[in-house]
């Protein structure tokens, strides 16, 4: 899906992380879920976006926001979608 988007120097496609970023905004609050989980969905969402749209991202940084989203809702969230792709 994203295979056509171009990547930085780094080896990131910082465009796909920017459009799951903001796709993670969008679909926070419909989730059901209560308040807090919501807003760390887009917390993590928003951090995600800044750091890809530098001008040469931190690949390092990138990796720490997703390993610490990894134990939150949006862990949760991720896990459920990739099981349901996957068919699990």
């Amino acid at each position: 899906m994203f295979g056509d988007l171009p990547k930085t120097a780094s080896g990131a496609n910082t465009q796909a992380l920017i459009v799951l970023a903001r796709a993670l905004r969008e679909a926070g609050p419909l989730l059901g879920m209560t308040d807090a989980p919501t807003a760390e969905i887009i917390r993590v969402a928003d951090q995600l976006e800044l750091v890809a749209q530098e001008e040469d991202p931190n690949p390092e940084r990138l990796r720490g926001i997703l390993a610490n989203a990894s134990g939150s809702a949006l862990g949760a969230v991720l896990l459920s979608v990739i099981s349901s792709v996957a068919g699990g």
